[in-house]
């Protein structure tokens, strides 16, 4: 499911871009200097966005194929926002000092 969602993302950005900018062309000596640098710019940032979130279905993908072969690890998720770091769902306050290799050492123990 979502590697189709990721290549149709990738095609329709793909199509999508040709066309408007065959259609940018088309009317360029028409357009004043502001149109012919905002809108391709902000054409390619939108693309780009959708681009990132092919990328993001790619990663669901990935993940939900090594879920399906067995192949997830049997250490629990870490996730650490701000100074909390949840695991599994249950959240342990931690010191605002630690660095890096001790939050990842008191994970570990």
């Amino acid at each position: 499911m979502f590697f189709a969602t990721t290549v149709l993302e990738v095609l329709g950005t793909t199509v999508e871009t040709i066309t408007v900018f065959s259609i940018f062309f088309s009317v360029w000596k028409q357009w004043t200097i502001e149109f012919k640098i905002l809108s391709p710019t902000l054409h390619l940032l939108f693309s780009f966005a959708q681009l990132f979130g092919a990328r993001v279905f790619w990663g669901m993908a990935q993940s939900h194929w090594k879920k399906a072969k067995g192949e997830v690890s049997s250490e629990p998720e870490v996730e650490i926002i701000e100074e909390h770091i949840i695991v599994e769902g249950k959240e342990k306050k931690q010191d605002t000092d630690s660095t890096a290799a001790n939050r990842h050492a008191e994970l570990i123990v």
